[in-house]
């Protein structure tokens, strides 16, 4: 598992990148290799909110493979990456990571209720993200895609000013 104290992704590209080239040094196996992570995030860890307050999520992943397919993508990814730049490469190693989050960031006044000009405004996101990559010795190149929902669906008005 993977905690971190940081506010980007970071973390999740660098056990991809690791386990993939981890996982190609050791070399061909009959079952792809999986990975998860768990992140936790919190401005306590850092003592001061910047605009991002918390955030948790969890991450799971394969490879390296061949190419994608079905099989380790879902059809509608597959069908979006199959002739983008992490499938059309030949001789390269393939992963794919899923990561389901929630963010939350908050302006610095927290009791100011008119819109804030120079401020991030109060708002949270629950989402799914779907990373895809093609992994060479020297390089990660990936095509992130996300979809969730914010606002009021999430409720988040009923727990801030």
């Amino acid at each position: 598992m993977c905690f971190r104290i940081m506010s980007s992704h970071r973390c999740s590209y660098i056990v991809l990148a690791l386990f993939l080239l981890y996982s190609a040094m050791v070399g061909a196996q009959d079952k792809v290799p999986e990975f998860f992570t768990f992140t936790f995030e919190n401005d306590l860890f850092v003592g001061e909110d910047n605009g991002y307050t918390n955030g948790m999520g969890v991450t799971f992943g394969k490879g390296p493979f061949k190419e994608f397919n079905n099989e380790n993508l879902p059809n509608w990814l597959h069908w979006l990456a199959k002739d983008l730049y992490v499938s059309t490469m030949e001789n390269k190693q393939r992963g794919v990571a899923h990561m389901f989050f929630q963010r939350m960031q908050t302006p610095e006044d927290l009791s100011e209720t008119e819109l804030i000009i120079d401020d991030v405004p109060y708002a949270g996101l629950l989402a799914w993200q779907g990373t895809p990559s093609r992994l060479s010795i020297i390089k990660i190149r990936f095509l992130q895609v996300s979809y969730g929902v914010s606002g009021a669906t999430l409720l988040s008005f009923k727990y801030h000013p």
